[in-house]
């Protein structure tokens, strides 16, 4: 009884383990995922050594692919079960820090400042779809005019977090309705 308590008790340690995506960008892309606060890096990727070929391997045989239903076939299936797993999101995925500054400058003041606002009217449009769809946590978005600034430069940084359980009932609600669409898509080829 007492090892079931400890599995049990294990278990809902482990589905309440946040796991988090980090991505910024200012010049160069950076990526990485967060266990339980251990960054782990996806992007850059690190250099690997150089590896001998080996030159006795044989050639792999080519497989027949079968081709691609059209687009809007694919769409008209599979589009409903992705708007149904991402509306699970609504409100569960925390972002924890958000920040996003765009510098405008350039040799025509007036270019750099039309910019400017087309960059307010923006984020004037989309910072409440965020508020009403995510948790936001730290928040610095913004717009600046600068005379030194040669052209427009953007720096971003995003730290989105949701725990392991919310996911796996994330990935089980989305195999379950990718199942149901793809049966129905084949009963309605099996009636055709």
């Amino acid at each position: 009884m007492t090892a079931l308590i400890v599995v049990l008790g294990v278990l809902l340690a482990i589905g309440f383990l946040p796991i988090g995506i980090c991505a910024e960008y200012e010049e160069d892309a950076k990526a990485s995922l967060t266990v339980a606060g251990i960054p782990i890096v996806l992007y850059p990727p690190k250099k690997k050594k150089g590896k001998k070929e080996k030159s006795h391997v044989l050639p792999k045989e080519e497989k027949e692919k079968k081709p691609l239903p059209p687009l809007p076939q694919l769409l008209e299936t599979y589009l409903p079960p992705a708007l149904k797993v991402l509306g699970l999101l609504k409100r569960k995925l925390l972002i924890r820090r958000l920040k996003l500054h765009a510098y405008f400058g350039g040799s025509d003041p007036c270019d750099s400042a039309l910019n400017y606002g087309k960059a307010w009217a923006a984020i004037g449009m989309v910072m409440p779809l965020l508020e009403g769809n995510f948790r936001i946590g730290k928040r610095d978005v913004g717009a600046f005019l600068q005379k030194d600034e040669k052209k427009i430069r953007l720096l971003a940084k995003l730290h989105i977090t949701l725990t392991v359980g919310r996911i796996l009932q994330i990935a089980i609600y989305a195999l379950y309705l990718l199942l149901k669409a793809r049966k129905s898509n084949d009963t309605e080829k099996a009636v055709q």
